[in-house]
């Protein structure tokens, strides 16, 4: 299994069709990447853990955010309470997570939160404060 980066119009295409069905929210979709890039100037990263067929078996999206209170950071779903980790395979969350320290160390930022209800991830300290509310 490997971690892919995807970032043109294909790639796009590729995550909707893997996330779509998978998605809580729009804020996980590739459009909001465009949405809080062009409104709030945030990079993204959407990687894919894709299995050695070429098959998806997870993908995670993050946003760089520059924060006066909270600093530098990645996080999941920008603007909205969770999501942005789905996988189908522990292998490949096993694989995503490490990618996104990565990045965070590679960005300089001074750390990573992933949003997603019920599930503590090996390697994050869970913060059990906040909850989603559905109707």
């Amino acid at each position: 299994m490997r971690i892919e980066t995807l970032n043109d119009d294909e790639g796009a295409r590729r995550w909707d069709a893997w996330v779509g069905p998978r998605a809580r929210t729009v804020t996980d979709l590739s459009a909001w990447r465009i949405v809080v890039r062009e409104a709030y100037g945030l990079g993204s990263h959407l990687l894919v853990a894709v299995d050695d067929e070429g098959m998806t078996r997870g993908a995670l999206a993050l946003y760089e955010v520059r924060h006066p209170l909270f600093g530098h950071y990645l996080a999941t779903a920008a603007f909205a309470n969770d999501g942005g980790l789905y996988h189908e395979d522990p292998r490949a969350r096993d694989l995503l997570l490490p990618e996104a320290k990565r990045i965070c160390a590679e960005r300089r930022a001074s750390y990573v939160v992933i949003r997603t209800p019920g599930e503590d991830l090996p390697g994050f300290t869970p913060d059990h404060r906040y909850h989603t509310a559905v109707v």
